[in-house]
């Protein structure tokens, strides 16, 4: 039988309501939850997180539970971690303020406040768990059983034992903010595919293997159940994207300028990669799915990031391994954004960076522009024109692509025996249409070519 134990967390009723208010879009709610799962890995152990998006066709809401293998709470630690602006009892670079758990549930479970729950253990053999919504008075619950699918995902060993698990219940409008454009009807399935195109940017550094090593494994489980609840279950293994770079890319750091100094005298390591986008391998940089007998990954484009337009030109910035903010241009330089930057990418990395410096937005979201030491690393990136951002190749204008073909064509012709001509701008008929180059062969007058530049 579970008993219930009453948690007081010195909340008001209406403040866990209000944290849904912060305009977090959904990866970073995700991003907030996973922190939390990174920084509670046990030392020397391999992290297992899984995260299963369930779905039906006809409703209008998805299911979502994140499962790590980590150090678990106490009922003490659990009590903690509800209550606003404590600092973490784990001490690691990804936590700051104490509001990322509670910010992404207030805001995944907006339309319903009570549609999430919290299950931890420390031994395996108890679960507390808590549901919501948050109040000054909580019922835990003592010995609580998980879900029947995740026991019997640890009982097939798809997924080791389960310490904390977070469950919420979402919107798919609200998921469909996964997508660039956030409009379209999607399935757990897409939504799935777009979240590990995020999940694979946002945590490249924990999921790159180390030597033959991985510290961190990650994945997404989709179950959609049709209109006749047939179900069909997908295990879409989240790996590392790196920044797509063309033919490598410009490398500098603390060793080649030195250290950032804060305005507290700490100082921070730093290194930033400088290149342009490879458009071949922005199409396939998404692995889906696991390797066949082959060894191979199925690969297909990037869908959000690196897409070569103006909303996602720029660099990456990263800190303890997490990416913080893409696409940046204005900072760290003082220049807007112009389409002779569409291919330009690359990432800043800073390091050893202490918790309470830089400090970023409670969610994790960007960087903190009150923060005055912002503005020093970026002076650093700006104030150095080795560190400038790369500008487009130059491209021929039409004109000049037009008269290249005319001029070298003719005089191929006058080295021949002149039986083919070539003409610029040459009219159609009476239709309107100017071709840019038309090719004519003197003894053919059915063999035209017709070239645009």
């Amino acid at each position: 039988m579970v008993k219930t134990i009453a948690m007081h967390v010195p909340v008001a009723d209406r403040a866990f309501l209000d944290l849904a208010h912060f305009d977090m879009d959904p990866q970073d709610c995700f991003g907030e939850i996973i922190d939390n799962s990174i920084a509670a890995k046990i030392t020397r152990k391999k992290s297992h997180i899984n995260i299963y998006l369930i779905g039906n066709s006809s409703s209008k809401t998805v299911d979502i539970f994140i499962a790590d293998d980590g150090i678990g709470m106490s009922f003490a630690d659990l009590r903690q971690a509800l209550i606003l602006g404590v600092e973490s009892n784990f001490k690691h670079g990804l936590h700051e303020y104490g509001f990322g758990l509670k910010n992404a549930l207030a805001t995944l479970t907006q339309k319903d406040p009570t549609a999430w729950s919290i299950w931890t253990t420390t031994d395996h053999n108890k679960y507390f768990r808590v549901d919501g919504p948050l109040r000054q008075t909580t019922e835990c619950q003592i010995d609580a059983e998980l879900p029947k699918f995740i026991m019997q995902a640890v009982q097939d060993k798809n997924i080791p034992p389960v310490s904390t698990m977070i469950f919420f219940r979402t919107t798919k409008s609200f998921l469909r903010g996964l997508t660039h454009k956030g409009g379209q009807a999607l399935n757990v399935n897409k939504f799935g595919q777009y979240l590990l195109e995020h999940l694979g940017v946002k945590y490249r550094e924990y999921l790159k293997p180390v030597g033959n090593k991985i510290f961190y494994e990650m994945n997404i489980y989709t179950i959609d159940y049709n209109e006749r609840q047939r179900k069909q279950q997908k295990l879409l293994p989240i790996y590392a994207i790196p920044v797509p770079f063309e033919n490598g890319y410009q490398k500098y750091s603390d060793e080649d300028f030195g250290k950032i100094i804060l305005k507290n005298g700490q100082k921070i390591g730093w290194e930033i990669q400088l290149g342009t986008r490879n458009k071949q391998l922005v199409n396939k940089l998404i692995k889906i799915g696991v390797p066949n007998q082959n060894g191979e990954i199925k690969t297909e484009p990037a869908k959000y990031y690196y897409q070569g337009d103006i909303p996602r030109q720029g660099i990456d910035l990263e800190i303890h391994g997490r990416t913080i903010a893409t696409s940046m241009i204005n900072p760290p330089w003082k220049i807007a954004k112009h389409n002779s930057l569409n291919d330009f990418v690359g990432i800043l990395k800073l390091k050893d960076v202490p918790q309470d410096c830089l400090a970023l937005k409670t969610n994790k979201t960007n960087f903190d522009k009150n923060d005055d030491d912002w503005e020093t690393v970026f002076e650093k990136i700006s104030g150095n024109k080795k560190l400038a951002p790369i500008k487009n190749k130059t491209k021929k204008s039409e004109s000049v692509l037009r008269d290249l073909v005319v001029n070298e064509t003719n005089d191929v012709n006058s080295l021949t025996d002149n039986s083919i001509k070539a003409e610029a701008e040459y009219s159609i008929g009476n239709t309107g249409i100017k071709a840019d180059v038309v090719i004519s062969h003197k003894d053919d007058d059915k063999n035209v070519e017709i070239i645009e530049c």
